[in-house]
């Protein structure tokens, strides 16, 4: 089976010119277009909005989750199909992860001027830009076990891990603690610190 998915290139570039102040459900849900989906997570903060669409395209997963940065939007998909066809009409988009776990299919794409890296983990990925670290949990549930990752560059991160279950987390780095608890409260679902480059582990309490 292969699904179409696509966006609203107005939306989007509305998205990109966003400064600091939060974003509503409702303006990250137009960069989907005119399909519906019933919403899973909500941080106006962060920017990010996470949606079911499996109703909608027929098929038994169809996570949808988009993050929006000043000057970067970040697309992930998790889609049982045996191909997606991924593209938004009058706007440059890039790939920046695909991958395959059984029948469903994981995608990262990225729209914006500003430059991304891959950066993945154990059940995460997302990218990397500047000072700012976006990693989705690639899993069709919340997070609630240990994950990790490795990241490089700039010292004074801000990191922004989306689709963790609610409750109290500790953030490792190279093998120390380095916060703890930080607190992942619903209907956002995001697990957000500042930090410094190495090797982080992240638990549930």
């Amino acid at each position: 089976m292969s699904i179409r998915l696509s966006g609203d290139a107005a939306a989007v570039r509305a998205l990109l010119g966003r400064g600091p102040a939060p974003v509503t459900a409702a303006a990250l849900r137009a960069a989907w277009g005119s399909v519906t989906g019933r919403v899973l997570a909500h941080d106006p903060a962060a920017g990010y909005l996470a949606a079911d669409f499996a109703s909608t395209y027929g098929v038994s997963a169809a996570l949808r989750s988009i993050v929006a940065l000043p000057g970067l939007v970040l697309f992930f998909d998790l889609v049982s199909a045996e191909e997606v066809d991924w593209a938004i009409e009058g706007l440059a988009t890039r790939p920046v992860w695909q991958s395959r776990e059984g029948k469903v299919m994981g995608l990262v794409h990225a729209a914006g001027p500003r430059e991304t890296t891959l950066l993945t983990g154990f059940d995460l990925a997302g990218a990397q830009s500047g000072r700012d670290v976006v990693l989705f949990h690639t899993e069709t549930r919340l997070a609630a076990s240990a994950l990790s990752f490795d990241c490089v560059g700039d010292e004074g991160l801000r990191f922004l891990l989306a689709g963790f279950a609610p409750g109290n987390w500790d953030v490792w780095r190279n093998g120390w603690l380095e916060q703890s608890p930080v607190r992942v409260m619903a209907p956002a679902c995001t697990l957000g610190f500042e930090g410094k480059t190495g090797s982080y582990f992240l638990r549930k309490l």
